[in-house]
């Protein structure tokens, strides 16, 4: 975990906090997320959409539940997530 400039975020409910720290997150064997963001009492981490697309060169499909990760050129699923507790 690295230290960096405040940044402000907005949360579920539309409630503001600060980040002031971000680091890496490994998610199983086969995905590891850089740029994540760190918000200390918030029990999630925070991703940069843009930077785990470029990063991965991956593809994300969202819904109101789901989120699916997939190559962007084999499309070969690399992780999935559902909604848990309201994020």
């Amino acid at each position: 975990m690295r230290d960096m400039a405040p940044m402000l975020i907005k949360v579920h409910g539309g409630r503001f906090t600060i980040s002031t720290k971000h680091g890496s997150v490994s998610i199983g064997s086969s995905l590891t997320l850089q740029k994540v963001f760190f918000v200390d009492g918030l029990h999630c981490h925070l991703i940069s959409v843009s930077h785990l697309t470029c990063d991965k060169n991956c593809i994300l499909q969202i819904s109101d539940r789901l989120c699916v990760v997939h190559d962007r050129i084999t499309r070969m699923l690399i992780g999935a997530g559902e909604q848990l507790n309201g994020l």
